[in-house]
């Protein structure tokens, strides 16, 4: 089979690969409709956070009330990460894309434009403070 086709043909491929080797002697996989969450192992070093890259750390994910309409990451060295907020440095702006120059619109995250939004994933917003920064400490130890 080639691996083309829908996840569902890919994820079957898959089980048979893994239950046709020796590693199918000692466990068996299944199939199954669903969507299998990744780990949250290391979750803190993978910013920018949702599904498109819209939050710029963790603590925004926790509070969605707090999270920018546009923001712009600080900067581009891998080693300079916001330890207290998990993720990137940024700053909040003001304005989008539309209202930047050219050379300044690639580096700006506009969350007006459709597939950029930061919106949903309000499961969290009930925490208080305090509590927010639990989850973040445990994150951390992960």
């Amino acid at each position: 089979m080639a691996l083309g086709g829908t996840t569902a043909e890919y994820g079957q491929h898959l089980v048979e690969w893994y239950n046709d080797s020796f590693y199918g002697e000692i466990a068996w996989l299944d199939t199954f409709e669903g969507y299998v969450a990744p780990p949250l192992d290391g979750i803190w070093a993978t910013a920018p956070f949702l599904h498109n890259g819209s939050v710029p750390t963790i603590e925004l994910v926790l509070n969605s009330k707090a999270r920018p309409t546009y923001w712009r990451r600080e900067n581009f060295d891998s080693t300079h990460y916001d330890q207290t907020a998990l993720g990137w440095p940024h700053t909040v702006l003001d304005y989008g894309q539309a209202d930047s120059s050219a050379a300044e619109r690639r580096f700006i995250y506009d969350t007006t434009i459709e597939g950029h939004h930061n919106s949903g994933h309000t499961f969290d917003d009930h925490l208080k403070n305090d509590k927010r920064r639990s989850v973040i400490e445990y994150l951390k130890s992960l």
